[in-house]
C-alpha cells in the first residue's frame, strides 16, 4: 500500500484516466466498488467499503488480504505496465514466503526481483514518462532489501522464520486495551499495563488449577442433540436451519483438522438435507435444477458396462431414475504440497550427499501441512455455491498450460445416488462448468473463464480443491458502482423481508444472514491464482 499502490500504481492510473476525462475520485470509487464485490472465500477478509473510503491504519494481515485480490480488481482499468509491476511484486511476495528453497526457487526469486526493477526503471517506460520515478531512483530501505532476499535465505534460512508478521498478533491485546482507555498521557501506566498484568496473573492462576479432563464433554453431545431436534422440528425457522448447517460444517472442519493421516479425504455430513431421499426427477424439481436427472442418467450410462448393467436392472436407459440423498456441503482435506515437491533420492546414495529433486518447494508430508476447506452447495438459507477445480481427465488439443486437463465448476448440488434402497451409493456433485477462454493473460497472469451452458455430474473424487473467482469487471470506470448499487438495494430488500417475517412470527432471537452473491451478474471471471500458495504453485 505505502510503497507500491499509493506511490506508483494509483498515480499512474489517475494520469491514465485523466486523459480520458475521468476524475481521480471516480476512479477510487470504482476500485472500492470492485473490492466490495469480490466474492467471499475461506479466510479471505472482505472489504465491504473498499480500501480508500475506510480511512484507518491497515494491519499487515489486511495488506495481505488486499494482495490476494488486487490483481483482479485492477485488470481492465490499470495500464499493462502497472499490472506487470504488481504481478512481479506478488511473485516476490509468494516466493519469499516459501518455507524451503532450492537453487531453482531462489533463481525464480532473483528473476522476479530483477524484472520488478526493470519494469519500474525502464528508460522511456510509463513510470519515468509520468515522473513517478527517475532513472537514478534510489529505493527506500524496505524495497532495497529485495536485492538481499536470496542471499539472506542462503545465509540464515527461509525468510518467514524471521518475518515481523509472526509477532503482529501480539499487538492486538495492546491495541484493544488502548481503545478502551481514555487515551491520555498516562494510559500506558494506568490502563494498558494494569490490563496486561491482570491478564497474566489470571492466566498463571488458571495454569495452576488441576482441571478435570472430563469437564465439558457433555456439552458437545447435548448441543448436537439439540441441533438434531431443531432440524427435525417442523417449525424450525430458516435462520435456525442455516445456523445448524453452518455448525455441522464447522464440526466437520474441526474433525478434518485434527485428522492424523496425510491422505486426501472428503468428509460428508452425518445426515442429509431434510426432505430426502427422493428420486432424481423429483430432486430436480425441488431444487429447481433443470437438467439434473438427465445429467445423472448420462453419468450412469458412462460407467463401465458391468456397473451400468447392475444399476439399470434391465430397464431402459431413459427410465433410469435413481434415489438421491442431497447434502448441504462437504469438507475437503488435501495436501498443501504438489507431487513435484516431494523430495526423492536414489537408494544408493546416503542421506547426507543425495540430491533432492523437486519442482517448486520441498515440503515434507505432514498432517500439519494439510489444507482443510468447506465446500457449500446452496443449503437451506444459503445462497452460496462454491466453485471448485476439477480434474477432467481429457487431453488438451491446443496449447498445453497448467489448466490443461482441468475444469472449473460451480457446485449446484452435492448428493449420493443409488438405484435402490439396498444398493451401494455413489458420492457425486452436480456442477455448472466454466471454459478456459485462453492461456494466462500476459499482463496479469490470470486465466479468463467463461460460464457455459454445460451442467454435468462428476465423481466427488474428481474435485481437486476450491477456487476463488473474481468477476471480469470490464474496462469502464463507473460500471461496477452501478452494479454494486443494485446489489445493495436487493440485499436491503432481503433483510427487510426477513426482519418483517421475524417480527410477524414473534421471534426475537433468530437472525438472518445473507451472502453477497455476484455470480449471476457476470458471465466471465478471472481464476484468482494469488489466493494462496497451493493454488499459486499448482496453476502458475
Amino acid at each position: 500500500m505505502d510503497y507500491l499502490l499509493t506511490v506508483w500504481i494509483l498515480p499512474l492510473m489517475q494520469k491514465y484516466w485523466a486523459k480520458r476525462k475521468t476524475s481521480a475520485k471516480n476512479l477510487e470509487i470504482e476500485i472500492d466498488s470492485r473490492f466490495a464485490l469480490i466474492p467471499g472465500y475461506p479466510n479471505l477478509r472482505r472489504f465491504a467499503n473498499g480500501i480508500f473510503t475506510d480511512n484507518h491504519h491497515w494491519t499487515v494481515h489486511e495488506y495481505k488480504a488486499m494482495m490476494k485480490v488486487i490483481m483482479g480488481t485492477l485488470v481492465g482499468i490499470c495500464p499493462p505496465e502497472g499490472l506487470m509491476l504488481v504481478r512481479e511484486y506478488l511473485h516476490i511476495h509468494r516466493l519469499s514466503h516459501y518455507a524451503v528453497h532450492s537453487d531453482k526457487t531462489l533463481g525464480w526469486l532473483r528473476s522476479a526481483i530483477d524484472t520488478f526493477w526493470k519494469i519500474l526503471k525502464a528508460p522511456g517506460g510509463v513510470f519515468i514518462q509520468n515522473d513517478l520515478v527517475t532513472e537514478d531512483y534510489v529505493p527506500p530501505p524496505r524495497l532495497h532489501y529485495f536485492h538481499h532476499y536470496a542471499q539472506s535465505v542462503m545465509e540464515k534460512g527461509a525468510l518467514p522464520s524471521y518475518s515481523t508478521d509472526r509477532t503482529e498478533i501480539w499487538h492486538k491485546p495492546l491495541k484493544s486495551a488502548y481503545r478502551r482507555s481514555n487515551k491520555n498521557k498516562v494510559h500506558i501506566e494506568r490502563y494498558i499495563l494494569m490490563e496486561q498484568t491482570r491478564i497474566s496473573a489470571f492466566q498463571a492462576m488458571v495454569e495452576e488449577l488441576d482441571l478435570d479432563e472430563t469437564q465439558g464433554k457433555g456439552t458437545g453431545s447435548d448441543q448436537s442433540q439439540s441441533i438434531d431436534s431443531g432440524v427435525k422440528s417442523s417449525g424450525t425457522s430458516g435462520a435456525a436451519i442455516t445456523d445448524n448447517f453452518t455448525h455441522e460444517l464447522d464440526e466437520l472442519y474441526d474433525e478434518a483438522v485434527s485428522h492424523t493421516t496425510i491422505a486426501r479425504t472428503v468428509t460428508w455430513p452425518k445426515r442429509h438435507r431434510k426432505g430426502w431421499p427422493l428420486r432424481a426427477s423429483r430432486t430436480e424439481t425441488k431444487l429447481n435444477l433443470p437438467g439434473f436427472s438427465s445429467a445423472l442418467r448420462i453419468y450412469i450410462q458412462g460407467l463401465s458396462s458391468s456397473v451400468t448393467t447392475a444399476v439399470d436392472s434391465g430397464r431402459k436407459d431413459r427410465e433410469i431414475d435413481p434415489i438421491v440423498y442431497v447434502y448441504g456441503g462437504v469438507v475437503l482435506r488435501y495436501p498443501s504440497w504438489t507431487t513435484e515437491e516431494l523430495g526423492r533420492c536414489d537408494s544408493t546414495e546416503s542421506r547426507s550427499d543425495h540430491e533432492w529433486k523437486m519442482g517448486h518447494e520441498n515440503i515434507q508430508p505432514d498432517k500439519r501441512a494439510m489444507i482443510v476447506e468447506r465446500v457449500r452447495a446452496g443449503a437451506e438459507g444459503h445462497t452460496r455455491r462454491d466453485c471448485v477445480l476439477i480434474r477432467s481427465g481429457k487431453r488438451s488439443r491446443g496449447q498445453i498450460t497448467s489448466m490443461s486437463g482441468r475444469w472449473v465448476g460451480q457446485v449446484l448440488a452435492l448428493f449420493t445416488s443409488q438405484q435402490s434402497m439396498n444398493s451401494s451409493g455413489m458420492k457425486l456433485a452436480y456442477v455448472s462448468l466454466f471454459e478456459t477462454v485462453r492461456g494466462p493473460d500476459p499482463n496479469s497472469g490470470l486465466y479468463l473463464l467463461r460460464r457455459t451452458k454445460k451442467f454435468v455430474v462428476i465423481d466427488i473424487e474428481d474435485i481437486e480443491r476450491g477456487v476463488h473467482l473474481i468477476p471480469k469487471f470490464g474496462h469502464q470506470v463507473g460500471a461496477t458502482e452501478g452494479i454494486k448499487r443494485s446489489i445493495d438495494v436487493e440485499q436491503m430488500r432481503i433483510r427487510t423481508e426477513a426482519e418483517t417475517a421475524r417480527v410477524g412470527n414473534g421471534d426475537s432471537t433468530s437472525t438472518v444472514t445473507s451472502w453477497l452473491d455476484v455470480m449471476p451478474h457476470y458471465e466471465e471471471f478471472w481464476l484468482n491464482i494469488w489466493i494462496d500458495n497451493h493454488l499459486y504453485k499448482t496453476i502458475w
